[in-house]
């Protein structure tokens, strides 16, 4: 099984080499999400969250109005979880 996954940080899709340097950079999560949406379920990670730098919540807010995700990275109460 194949679950798409993506992590989000400035507003861009990014891969990070040890969490902190930036390998890549992807896009934006519509770009992405338009791409990978076919497949399935998909998973976001909100690194700015995670790390207590930002928020991505309205990116990823529009994201899971149009597909389904499995959402992390920052989530740490129950308001957060429910927007």
């Amino acid at each position: 099984m194949l679950i798409p996954s993506i992590d989000i940080q400035g507003g861009e899709v990014v891969q990070l080499i040890g969490g902190k340097e930036r390998a890549l950079a992807a896009g934006t999560p519509d770009e992405v999400a338009a791409r990978l949406g076919r497949l399935g379920p998909m998973a976001v990670i909100d690194l700015d969250a995670a790390m207590g730098t930002g928020s991505n919540r309205d990116a990823i807010a529009s994201l899971c109005a149009r597909y389904r995700w499995r959402v992390g990275g920052g989530i740490r109460d129950e308001e957060t979880a429910s927007f």
